[in-house]
């Protein structure tokens, strides 16, 4: 339970991302050299497949007055709002088309990424607007919604509002309070 709690803080959704994990780090992995590198994808699976409770923590956590929107509600879109949800953001999520997931769909079956989404936003509250494709980022930042940041993650080939990415950051963009990241960003 220690450790699935542990690698659940890491990376949000443990039993999508044990399933999507291809390892990269074992090309490195300095074990590599002694004897083999570390299967780290059958520490991931174990973790998740021996842990007695999986559910998360439900922290009292004050709410925040922040309004946060993120477009897109595929795995980066909704790894964000869930680590803003848990920290009491008031969290929407705006996606085009009329299921949540993106790309899962092609990778995973459907309960396998599904079942965890739900399990891991299951003390979280958020808005989630399906078929409410965003055209202007504008909208977003004006009355009646006036959110405080915007996060986008409209996927690969996803609109990117001709936003660029802040010189020296990972995922703020030039345009104040907007980020932007996944595979939208070749992630």
């Amino acid at each position: 339970d220690a450790a699935y709690n542990a690698y659940r803080n890491a990376v949000g959704f443990p039993e999508i991302v044990s399933a999507l994990c291809q390892e990269p780090c074992r090309n490195v992995c300095p074990r590599r050299h002694t004897d083999e590198a570390i299967a780290l994808r059958l520490l991931e699976g174990a973790s998740v497949a021996y842990a007695r409770n999986r559910n998360p923590v439900d922290y009292n956590v004050p709410l925040k007055n922040k309004k946060i929107a993120v477009i897109g509600a595929g795995i980066s879109g909704l790894s964000c709002a869930l680590r803003l949800s848990a920290k009491k953001y008031e969290v929407t999520i705006y996606e085009k088309s009329g299921r949540i997931g993106g790309q899962l769909w092609e990778k995973l079956p459907p309960q396998t990424f599904l079942a965890d989404i739900e399990r891991q936003f299951m003390y979280e509250e958020y808005t989630l607007y399906l078929n409410h494709e965003i055209t202007d980022l504008n909208m977003l930042f004006h009355t009646p919604l006036q959110y405080n940041a915007v996060y986008v993650a409209t996927g690969e080939g996803g609109a990117d509002f001709g936003l660029k990415l802040k010189e020296g950051t990972s995922l703020k963009t030039a345009r104040s309070g907007v980020f932007m990241g996944g595979s939208l960003m070749g992630k």
